[in-house]
C-alpha cells in the first residue's frame, strides 16, 4: 500500500512540475487562479463562496491550490465543483469552517 501511495504522489508531483513549467508545485504558485484551469461549475462554486464572504483573496488562492491538487490526484485536466467543495471541507477552519451551505 505504501508503494502505491508513493507512486501516486510521484505521478501527481510530476504533473505539477510539468504544468508549472519551472518546476513549481501547486503550493508554490503565486497566481493560482490564472494558472489553473477550472470547469464552469468549479468557477461557479468559487464565485459563490467569494460572493457570500466566505473566502478572502488569500483563502481563495489556498483553496484553489488544494482543489487543483485534488484534481491532479483524480488525473483531471480541470478542477470542478466537487474538487472545490472537497478542498473547502479539507481546509475547514482555515477558511471559516466546513459548513457547505453556500
Amino acid at each position: 500500500a505504501t508503494h502505491s501511495v508513493r507512486a501516486d504522489v510521484e505521478r501527481v508531483r510530476q504533473g505539477q512540475y510539468e504544468r508549472g513549467g519551472e518546476g513549481i508545485l501547486n503550493g508554490h504558485v503565486t497566481h493560482a487562479l490564472e494558472r489553473f484551469e477550472c470547469s464552469a461549475d468549479g468557477s461557479d462554486r468559487l464565485q459563490q463562496l467569494t460572493e457570500h464572504g466566505m473566502l478572502s483573496a488569500r483563502a481563495q488562492r489556498s483553496l484553489v491550490r488544494v482543489a487543483r491538487t485534488i484534481a491532479d490526484i483524480r488525473g483531471a485536466e480541470q478542477m470542478d465543483a466537487p474538487d472545490v467543495t472537497r478542498a473547502r471541507m479539507l481546509m475547514g477552519t482555515a477558511i471559516g469552517g466546513a459548513d457547505d451551505s453556500a
